[in-house]
């Protein structure tokens, strides 16, 4: 298992020099643009596992990787679940970096320490765990062309969803409801207070979320040809 984390992260250098060039992009447009905390942290949440998908996976496809990986004496329990690792690594050494980057012109450092405070820290892991299971199925499954596919998708549906709830003036609408539900759970998240209970509920659903991707990556990936 190691020596497969340990090569991931090798051969994906590479991407974490793209992150770190995102991330500054990042903390300039939120510093130029003066976005607020909670904005940011889950405008963050949602384009570092994007980010994370895509490059990866541009990567495994230039060079056929993936067809390596399989030919090597090793289930593919054990290449998902290097991968996810490493697909985490990335994204946190990224989160980092943009802190560490955005100290050296940040004039306001109440601001940083917010994205390192526990909720914080919870909170992202949390919000990226609910995008990153959604993209990285897609990804182990059909490859570059599932991110494309993922991503559509999940366009269309916004939009039919939204223009389905706008066509009805019902306060009862089903959709309108929904949508409310989606917001209204974010606030949630990001209002409450940072009680040991409200951590610890924190920590365990990214957890199970993380397990059920796990999962059921490895279930598409078993029946993956090469």
């Amino acid at each position: 298992m190691l020596k497969h984390i340990r090569r991931e992260l090798i051969f994906n250098q590479t991407q974490l020099y793209i992150f770190a060039g995102y991330m500054i992009v990042f903390w300039i447009w939120i510093d130029w643009k003066d976005i607020p905390f909670r904005m940011s942290l889950v405008f963050l949440s949602f384009v570092l596992p994007l980010f994370c998908a895509v490059s990866i996976q541009a990567r495994e496809e230039k060079f056929k990787a993936w067809t390596l990986n399989c030919s090597l004496p090793t289930n593919r329990k054990t290449l998902v679940l290097a991968r996810l690792i490493t697909s985490w690594s990335l994204m946190f050494a990224a989160y980092v970096f943009g802190l560490l980057f955005s100290a050296l012109f940040q004039e306001n450092p109440a601001f940083l320490s917010q994205f390192l405070e526990p909720k914080s820290l919870l909170i992202f892991l949390l919000f990226s765990s609910l995008f990153l299971a959604f993209l990285f199925s897609f990804v182990i499954r059909f490859g570059m062309s599932g991110v494309i596919l993922g991503l559509v998708a999940l366009q269309v549906l916004g939009v039919i969803t939204l223009l389905l709830a706008s066509a009805s003036n019902n306060k009862d609408n089903i959709l309108r409801s929904f949508l409310h539900s989606i917001i209204n759970g974010v606030k949630f998240f990001l209002d409450h207070d940072p009680t040991p209970g409200f951590l610890l509920l924190l920590l365990v659903s990214a957890a199970a979320v993380n397990i059920f991707t796990f999962k059921f990556s490895h279930f598409l990936f078993a029946r993956r040809d090469f």
